[in-house]
């Protein structure tokens, strides 16, 4: 019988590290120093964007798990070069697409339909979360 008890005493133990340890990670992510939001509103500047182009929404949210997501839908005339920028810009496009970039641990999605461009920058660290962004999960 003792030794019941002590196996149900070690699961309790464990299972209490765990919780704590995952609110510890939740914390720390929730919590994080490295100014996320500003790199993405840098990186948004480094694609140069025409002095034409109008912008509609811009807006940043950030997550429990410390993700980050940056929106941008802007109006764009001149088109013709604005894909060039983004890979001039040192982002390296996933799988031959098009529309999904990557570039240090940043996921950048671009939507165009007709002329009319979104953009979401998405810093998400780990891999649990991607789903969130629609982002392939073998790839982060």
């Amino acid at each position: 019988m003792n030794k019941y008890i002590s196996v149900k005493r070690a699961i309790c133990i464990y299972l209490i590290l765990s919780c704590l340890m995952m609110c510890l990670n939740i914390y720390m992510k929730a919590y994080d120093r490295s100014n996320r939001k500003e790199n993405l509103y840098f990186e948004l500047l480094q694609l140069k964007l025409p002095i034409d182009t109008e912008v509609v929404k811009l807006e940043s949210k950030q997550y429990l798990f410390g993700d980050v997501v940056l929106q941008c839908d802007f109006t764009l005339l001149p088109q013709n070069a604005f894909l060039e920028n983004i890979q001039c810009a040192g982002w390296k496009s996933i799988d031959g697409e098009d529309m999904l970039y990557q570039k240090d641990g940043i996921s950048l999605i671009v939507i165009k339909k007709d002329d009319f461009y979104s953009l979401q920058f998405v810093d998400c660290r780990n891999g649990f979360n991607s789903y969130l962004y629609d982002l392939p999960k073998n790839k982060f």
